[in-house]
């Protein structure tokens, strides 16, 4: 075997250049060895990539394992690569206001259009190819506030013809740490995944990724669980559950405190209609413990929205409503009419054409009773 992976590698220089040349720009590494024991190897230490106006990086070492059995054979494929240090720095692509458009463009049709062909044809090239990262650094930036950095990445990924399987770790300052499990199908577009998120600082995403508007996020930790399924681009399916100790909202000089916020929910997508569950919602201040439904069917089309709330204090949760104004779905003449008092139980439901309308006055049929409550007429 020693001959055959010699001529793999004949000099260093060389190695670079064709590098440098597939991924359009430069890479340098001190020094590449050729190891035999405990098996076949050949191990790159302290390389240094740049492409321009992409990306830059250095890493520690990179340990690459061809499949001995192909060896024997005459055939060189890689069986593992092993990235040790990696510090990469990348551009975020386009403008703020781009990204924002790309995300509400993100659906699972372009996902199984653009995304799992390319899947397919990666795993076809490196069938069963696995990929370790440890201690890998991230850092993102783009025009205007966007600043991102994520240290101490772990990762492991196998990609296997049937299956692609994913395990990510790493900790940022966008959130305290971050943990993913899950494998992807892209031949039948099925996938199944596990997120834990601890101490993920909302407020510094609002910046980039939500519309720039007089209502803006100040503080909002929080700590939330995702699971999902996916079964083709039209079957879709997730569990979540978090909490956020203070969520913290301004408009101008006027501030909105909202305390121990505790949320579970699902969100399931069959054919045309989308259906997201609020199975529990309780808030602390201003206090309010709820539940509902959200059902949107694109074919009919139409917008379904039932609430089930109750121990509702009038005075804090008027303050509340009338701050966010419009973006809550309840009529605001309604909170210049009711100023104090208790709720016991209230149900709100809504039907329209169209999500946009929910919100109208003529749509809604408001039920429930008030203890204790002053009126103002």
């Amino acid at each position: 075997l020693a001959p055959m992976l010699v001529d793999l590698l004949p000099n260093k220089e060389k190695i670079s250049a064709e590098i440098s040349k597939k991924i359009g720009g430069d890479f340098e590494a001190r020094t590449i060895d050729l190891l035999f024991f405990p098996r076949p190897r050949i191990k790159v230490h302290q390389g240094r990539i740049s492409i321009p106006d992409k990306l830059s990086g250095t890493f520690g070492s990179v340990t690459v394992y061809p499949k001995f059995l192909q060896l024997l054979i005459g055939k060189v494929e890689v069986a593992r690569l092993h990235v040790e240090t990696p510090e990469v720095r990348m551009a975020l692509p386009g403008k703020p206001q781009e990204r924002k458009e790309g995300l509400k463009a993100l659906s699972l049709k372009t996902i199984e259009e653009k995304i799992a062909p390319f899947l397919v044809q990666a795993v076809s090239k490196a069938p069963g190819l696995a990929i370790a990262v440890e201690k890998g650094k991230l850092h993102l930036f783009g025009e205007g506030p966007s600043r991102f950095q994520f240290h101490d990445i772990r990762a492991h990924i196998v990609a296997g013809l049937e299956r692609v399987t994913v395990e990510i770790s790493c900790g940022s300052d966008i959130w305290g740490s971050l943990s993913f499990e899950g494998w992807a199908s892209p031949r039948d577009f099925r996938s199944q995944g596990l997120l834990v998120l601890t101490r993920l600082l909302v407020q510094k995403l609002s910046d980039d990724l939500l519309p720039v508007g007089s209502l803006r996020i100040e503080d909002a930790q929080t700590d939330l669980t995702l699971r999902f399924r996916v079964n083709g681009p039209k079957v879709f399916q997730m569990q979540m559950q978090g909490s956020i100790p203070n969520l913290t909202f301004r408009r101008g000089n006027e501030v909105r405190i909202i305390k121990g916020v505790h949320f579970k929910g699902t969100l399931d997508r069959k054919e045309s209609k989308d259906t997201f569950s609020l199975t529990e919602l309780n808030v602390s201040y201003p206090s309010l413990s709820t539940s509902g439904r959200l059902s949107i069917d694109r074919r009919s089309p139409l917008a379904s929205l039932e609430i089930n709330s109750k121990g509702i204090d009038v005075a804090a949760f008027r303050e509340t409503v009338l701050f966010f104004g419009e973006k809550v779905p309840l009529p605001q003449p309604l909170f210049e009419i009711l100023r104090e008092g208790k709720i016991p139980r209230m149900t709100l439901e809504a039907r329209s054409p169209s999500i946009e309308e929910l919100g109208k006055e003529k749509n809604l049929t408001i039920r429930g009773s008030i203890l204790g409550g002053k009126v103002f007429v």
